[in-house]
């Protein structure tokens, strides 16, 4: 149980909406009972996204992947995305010309991706598997930072293991107030807003390039592209 952001540390108060709280500084939102790595891999373990049963969707998820390639806007190196699920914009990044890993904590994805794609993803959260400092030339994190257990630590590995030069892609949702209850997900371990997103990427000495934000099915939706100089 926390009583402080995870953001800048500062205090949290309730919010009445189930178990989450807003930081008094920087409106960070996060819930107050923060899962250890091995409670978190034994509760996804078995997940699995809809798409890798549904053709539709899974069209669908190829298509935001497609889309997604192009926001990275670099000649093609290796790429690594975090909390790659199912392997989708690793497929369409391999097809584009880019050397692919990344990771995933759902055994069930895992096989799923292998079986289908024939990517081997890396086992275990982001702080756990063994990279190489300055071996990336972009790091994605298609609506992962929320379920990170905190975001600071995924963002300074993703800051090591990126070259100079490379770049960080971040999309979460980022909700109003009055979309927090109707669209609350027990999964999600922090909920952002623009600021607190940005705050992270400049506490881990990211150079911004620019974020914008689109309202979705159910709720606003954030995207930015940083760089490490």
């Amino acid at each position: 149980m926390s009583d402080h952001c995870l953001v800048c540390h500062e205090r949290l108060d309730p919010i009445g909406i189930r178990d989450l709280c807003e930081c008094v500084v920087c409106g960070h939102r996060q819930r107050r009972t923060i899962p250890t790595p091995e409670q978190l891999k034994e509760r996804t373990k078995d997940f699995q996204l809809s798409a890798a049963k549904d053709r539709r969707k899974r069209r669908s998820r190829i298509s935001d992947a497609e889309r997604q390639m192009k926001l990275i806007d670099m000649t093609p190196g290796w790429v690594y995305d975090v909390g790659a699920a199912a392997g989708f914009f690793l497929k369409a990044a391999r097809r584009h010309g880019w050397e692919v890993r990344g990771n995933e904590i759902s055994t069930a994805a895992i096989d799923w991706c292998r079986k289908h794609y024939s990517i081997e993803l890396d086992y275990g959260l982001l702080e756990e598997v063994e990279l190489e400092s300055d071996s990336f030339d972009a790091v994605v994190m298609w609506n992962t930072l929320e379920h990170c257990i905190n975001p600071l630590t995924t963002l300074e590995v993703a800051y090591r293991i990126l070259r100079p030069g490379g770049v960080l892609l971040i999309s979460v949702p980022t909700k109003r107030w009055n979309e927090l209850e109707a669209t609350y997900a027990g999964g999600h371990l922090s909920e952002f807003t623009v600021n607190s997103l940005q705050k992270c990427a400049w506490l881990t000495d990211f150079t911004e390039d620019w974020v914008r934000s689109k309202q979705a099915r159910r709720c606003l939706q954030t995207e930015g592209r940083w760089t490490k100089c």
